[in-house]
């Protein structure tokens, strides 16, 4: 629990604990990826080994077994839809706070949108363009910050509450990687915190 200076009883004060604050680790299944692995995308070579933090809050599953890609696509845009509680309309509790959302993808629903002709870029450009949010869910989810909203984003209180919104607008924000193994079960985590960080695992000699 004292990963990042986080001290239970201290700086983690949460009334309900949940294993994601420190017990969650999984690798990269590269070898059944139809995509270049993670480490790569953030700058690295290939045969680099790397660890990758990620401030995690909480989980979505999406189970699917039917080959319809565009089927999947929209279940993944719903519940990035879903997961928006920290949209950037309005400003986070949390310092540097990107609210972004990283999706752990089977190898089985990788390969299938592969096959399709999507790739990474694409599937987050997706997810930036569809998942969407009305303006009175993003209200009630962000309320406990509203009172110190600052003066130049008050307008966000005289939207119309039907106003649809997106949870994450910018691709940059998506973050994806294939995991685990072959079942047509994946997950999406939202995140929350400093942005995420990737660095060599160096060993000696």
């Amino acid at each position: 629990m004292n990963v990042g200076h986080c001290y239970a009883g201290s700086g983690d004060m949460d009334t309900i604990g949940s294993p994601l604050k420190y017990s969650m680790c999984l690798a990269e299944n590269e070898d059944e990826s139809p995509w270049e692995p993670y480490h790569v995308e953030q700058g690295f070579n290939n045969e680099q080994s790397t660890v990758t933090v990620f401030g995690t809050l909480d989980i979505l599953h999406n189970a699917n077994y039917q080959r319809d890609t565009s089927q999947l696509l929209l279940a993944w845009a719903a519940r990035a839809s879903a997961a928006g509680a920290y949209p950037p309309v309005i400003p986070s509790r949390v310092e540097r706070d990107e609210n972004h959302v990283t999706m752990l993808m089977c190898p089985d629903h990788a390969r299938n949108l592969a096959q399709d002709g999507h790739t990474k870029a694409s599937i987050r450009e997706y997810i930036a363009g569809n998942a969407k949010s009305p303006m009175k869910y993003v209200l009630a989810t962000g309320r406990t910050s509203l009172d110190s909203l600052p003066r130049d984003h008050q307008w966000i209180l005289h939207l119309d509450p039907e106003t649809q919104v997106s949870t994450y607008p910018h691709p940059h924000l998506v973050h994806l990687l294939v995991v685990g193994g072959p079942t047509g079960k994946s997950d999406m985590v939202r995140n929350i915190g400093a942005p995420s960080d990737t660095r060599e695992i160096c060993t000696s000699a």
